[in-house]
């Protein structure tokens, strides 16, 4: 996988921690096979969430599941940016699943700037995910 950003003042443009970070927690989430130690750190309680809450270890399990599910899967990246979270999303569910990601579906958005490219980062990495189709969506100001 290749991504690229801009060198410009740009911010949207850019390749941030907080589109890597997320990308690569999901790669661990559904790729490795120790399930616990993908879905909470050592030092989170086991104790049973409050009433109303559904603490951050049930939480991650459902998207987990919810993600590895051989069904159809509508996801929607809010501020994509450069779009790699939605592109790793894209790889991990054609290559761990591919007969579901014929149903997946990504819609990335952001501002009009950031549309070239995240297109062309999307698009550069479409081997990845040949049965995932992809859609852009630009934010309206």
């Amino acid at each position: 996988m290749q991504i690229k950003e801009t060198i410009s003042f740009d911010l949207d443009e850019k390749l941030w921690d907080s589109g890597i970070g997320p990308s690569a927690w999901l790669v661990r989430l559904l790729v490795t096979t120790d399930h616990a130690a993908a879905t909470v750190s050592a030092s989170e309680s086991e104790s049973q969430p409050a009433s109303g809450d559904l603490g951050p270890r049930i939480v991650v399990r459902e998207l987990r599941e919810r993600l590895a599910l051989h069904e159809p899967c509508r996801i929607i990246e809010l501020g994509a940016g450069t779009g790699i979270v939605s592109t790793v999303l894209a790889a991990l569910r054609s290559t761990n699943l591919a007969s579901a990601a014929h149903d997946t579906c990504i819609l990335s958005t952001d501002l009009p700037s950031s549309m070239e490219l995240m297109s062309y980062n999307i698009h550069a990495n479409s081997t990845l995910y040949p049965h995932c189709p992809s859609t852009l969506s630009r934010w309206q100001t």
